[in-house]
């Protein structure tokens, strides 16, 4: 509940669109800087060890990256809470709204360790838009997506998952 005032306008606006008898969705993108959500902002402060880091080191507060296993399971646990709520659809807007804004913004350990996992001894590039670079990125960003398919089988539930492809330097690979 928004202000610990005991009333969830997700739960109420689902609530009110299954007694009209139509389908109810979710937008979810869970990207901190593009929710108004508290708890969604209070988490991604209190742990800076997981903002998406441009390729010059520099941070990108309220993003936090989906490379990070903790940072997903912190999603997946709002999706929980979600799921129980009773949505038809999850909608996710943009692959890279899942997490941070896109490869550009995914210098993190788990992503660079990736990297030279699969280019041993190349550095990573600089570039905005190596296709290269955004294969590795796009791992993880599948990872979660698969794991959020596997948690909307699991509910028993026929539920449609909506992910838009189309951001800026980050191909659907």
């Amino acid at each position: 509940s928004w202000g610990g005032n005991g009333f969830d306008h997700v739960d109420e606006a689902l609530r009110i669109t299954r007694s009209r008898g139509k389908e109810c969705g979710i937008h979810f993108t869970t990207e901190e800087a593009h929710h108004s959500n508290k708890f969604l902002n209070e988490w991604t402060l209190r742990h800076p060890e997981f903002w998406c880091r441009a390729a010059d080191g520099k941070p990108l507060m309220f993003h936090a990256s989906l490379a990070f296993p903790q940072v997903r399971e912190h999603k997946l646990r709002q999706l929980d809470e979600l799921l129980a709520m009773g949505p038809t659809t999850i909608y996710i807007d943009h692959t890279a709204r899942s997490g941070g804004c896109g490869p550009w913004c995914e210098h993190v350990a788990p992503v660079l360790e990736e990297w030279n996992r699969r280019y041993p001894g190349v550095e990573p590039p600089k570039e905005r838009n190596d296709p290269r670079w955004s294969r590795v990125v796009s791992k993880f960003y599948h990872d979660y997506f698969r794991e959020i398919r596997k948690r909307l089988d699991q509910t028993g539930r026929k539920i449609r998952l909506i992910v838009t492809a189309g951001q800026e330097g980050f191909p659907v690979a």
